[in-house]
């Protein structure tokens, strides 16, 4: 099931933009409208994970409807947002956020058919930096790129977020298999996310918070290697 959000005051453009989708969609849509923006976030709050594309109207009756996106990009932000609107003079606003598409009402089936494409391959692509891990007998997705380091102490692992720290028991093998986007296995003990290396060298790695971490001699030239590459150095 594909899921859709509508977010527009307007009766008429959500039912008509509802119709579109369900005929590009047929069956696999399920499409939830709302004409307040607090309904809308308390709804992706609870669906975030399975949500193709939120329509959302830059001109709401209560609130800017780019002040709304930002607020969804401040929680969610592998969900992609297409702005629908009349006026053409909002054009510069949008790019306070990180919209997948502007629509003018009345939406054109073409660019809409071209913006839903679009929405389906930043989800495709968001989907690689999810991780999805068993933390106190609960299942957590965390966006790997709020990873900083992981530490493996024998069949525990600790993650390491900006903000905290996930213990979770699994082998470092085994996350490392989950070939997470940007990381490096630079010992048998730890695996960085290479964004947050300031240096690297044989006697070790600087993170950006200051935190040193081990580098195996038998896995420097390697690291060294990986790192350049992924930066294109």
């Amino acid at each position: 099931m594909k899921k859709f959000a509508i977010c527009d005051d307007d009766t008429e453009v959500t039912q008509g933009l509802k119709e579109k989708v369900m005929e590009i969609y047929g069956g696999e849509a399920q499409i939830a409208v709302f004409q307040r923006a607090e309904d809308l976030i308390q709804w992706l709050k609870e669906e975030r994970g399975d949500v193709i594309a939120v329509f959302l109207d830059i001109e709401l009756d209560n609130e800017n409807g780019i002040d709304t996106a930002k607020k969804i990009e401040d929680f969610c932000a592998e969900i992609p947002i297409i702005f629908i609107t009349g006026y053409i003079k909002y054009v510069q606003d949008i790019f306070r956020v990180r919209p997948v598409a502007l629509l003018l009402k009345p939406v054109e089936e073409h660019r809409l058919r071209d913006a839903l494409r679009r929405c389906e391959e930043v989800r495709d692509k968001e989907k690689k930096n999810i991780v999805t891990l068993h933390i106190k007998g609960v299942l957590h997705q965390l966006d790997s790129r709020d990873i900083v380091y992981v530490e493996s102490d024998k069949r525990i692992l600790y993650i390491y977020e900006r903000n905290q720290v996930y213990k979770v028991y699994m082998k470092l093998d085994e996350l490392e298999a989950m070939e997470l986007p940007g990381f490096l296995r630079c010992h048998k003990s730890y695996m960085v996310n290479m964004n947050y290396i300031k240096y690297l060298s044989a006697e070790g790695i600087i993170l950006k918070s200051g935190k040193k971490v081990p580098v195996s001699r038998s896995k420097y030239q390697e690291s060294k290697e990986a790192f350049m590459k992924y930066f294109k150095l």
